[in-house]
């Protein structure tokens, strides 16, 4: 089982100031050349990227999670944009601190999370702090402080911390609603540090890890070039779940 825990794509296939095709028939493409069954699909801030996400999802009920990612607003704004996303077929929200130019402390991420607890939607947060925050431990903390300030919402951190991949892993290794996404940071720090890092999770905590590409930052092909060069092997990823069942399972996306 090959799920992928997080995918973009763009109504022009365009990918900010990137070269990177985000196009609907690309990301289809690397799909089917890599024998994916499920993929998580995230929109962007703007209301008609998320609107484009959740169309192209809904060909795919089986088999694409889409996210929509939740712009800034007061708590019935709030309540507003989110029923309207359900109602579209939203499985879950994505909070983004970089793009929404905000601290995981703040009170409209509050009111969020207790829409999100309301009904039942899958949280998926960007571990990727904004920039005057990556010398300071303050994102890492309130994001942990939001997971187990909330129980009964099931939690995705995507990046799985990124910089700090080890501690934030290891602060929310007893919450049961968590689980630790590796999408960019193993690609993109395998041969660092941080792919030390990703290795101990390997062999210490692999019942709560999973794996996507970001596409169109990465693909498999990279993912599998990482793992390699980490001496872990595909199918071993794949067996532990990490590759797919545990998203699976956690999600209950069956």
């Amino acid at each position: 089982m090959i799920f992928d825990s997080l995918t973009h794509c763009t109504t022009r296939g365009k990918w900010f100031d990137t070269h990177h095709d985000a196009s609907e028939n690309r990301l289809l493409k690397c799909l089917a050349q890599h024998n994916v069954d499920k993929w998580i699909i995230s929109g962007l801030i703007e209301p008609e990227a998320n609107t484009f996400v959740l169309d192209v999802s809904a060909k795919y009920p089986k088999r694409s999670f889409p996210v929509p990612m939740i712009r800034k607003e007061g708590e019935e704004g709030l309540q507003l944009q989110i029923l309207n996303y359900v109602r579209k077929g939203a499985k879950g929200i994505k909070i983004h601190p970089r793009f929404s130019d905000t601290s995981l402390s703040e009170k409209w991420i509050t009111n969020l999370l207790r829409i999100c607890q309301k009904y039942n939607l899958a949280v998926f947060i960007c571990t990727v702090p904004r920039l005057h925050e990556f010398g300071s431990s303050t994102f890492q903390d309130n994001l942990i402080r939001i997971c187990i300030n909330y129980p009964d919402v099931k939690f995705v951190l995507l990046h799985g911390g990124y910089l700090h991949v080890l501690k934030v892993s290891e602060s929310v290794r007893s919450l049961d609603n968590v689980i630790i996404d590796l999408s960019a940071t193993l690609p993109r720090f395998y041969d660092s540090s941080i792919g030390m890092d990703i290795k101990y999770l390997f062999r210490k905590l692999d019942e709560k890890l999973c794996i996507g590409t970001d596409f169109p930052e990465y693909t498999y092909k990279d993912v599998k070039s990482a793992l390699r060069y980490l001496n872990i092997s595909w199918e071993s990823a794949e067996k532990t779940g990490v590759l797919g069942d545990n998203l699976m399972n956690f999600l209950n996306f069956k």
